[in-house]
């Protein structure tokens, strides 16, 4: 490495060993345990990494990744209902593929053969982010309403669209 200029910066690596998720862990014996290292600087062992952009588990369960994209996902879909009244619905295919579905489906062909239980959640959210964005908001609106979080110690929440206040 040190012949082609490259430098491998020890602080930032790591390694994984990747085993079955359903048989118990095996306590290794003093003669199994895995020591790398670089340069005379161990590196350190872990359950989880990202790796272009990707999370990724000893166990391949990709559940860390489902979760982080789906708080992304989250994310996107306040940033979408917030603007959606202000643009021109032609433009709202546009910008949900844009903010929405290219972290979906950035990767999908590593993470997606999941079992579907374990994607329920990112479905949700991209049901939800549709509605806001292609179905009735109104009715969107009128469902949080109901919804035993809309009132805190007797005040209730007063929604508008792109509003709310909070009232006694």
């Amino acid at each position: 490495m040190e012949s082609n200029l490259l430098h491998i910066n020890t602080k930032k690596c790591c390694y994984m060993l990747f085993s079955q998720g359903k048989k118990e862990p095996i306590v290794p014996s003093p003669n199994d345990l895995h020591i790398i290292s670089i340069n005379g600087k161990i590196v350190k062992k872990v359950s989880e990494a990202k790796f272009l952009g990707v999370l990724m588990d000893d166990n391949l369960s990709w559940k860390p990744h489902i979760a982080q994209l789906n708080k992304t996902l989250k994310s996107a879909c306040g940033r979408l209902y917030r603007i959606a009244n202000s643009l021109p619905s032609k433009l709202h295919k546009q910008i949900y593929h844009s903010l929405f579905e290219s972290h979906l489906s950035y990767a999908i062909s590593v993470w997606g053969g999941v079992a579907l239980s374990n994607l329920e959640p990112i479905f949700c959210t991209q049901k939800k982010c549709l509605c806001i964005m292609f179905g009735d908001t109104e009715t969107y609106l009128e469902k949080f309403r109901t919804c035993v979080r809309a009132s805190i110690g007797g005040a209730k929440l007063i929604f508008e669209p792109g509003n709310f206040s909070l009232e006694n």
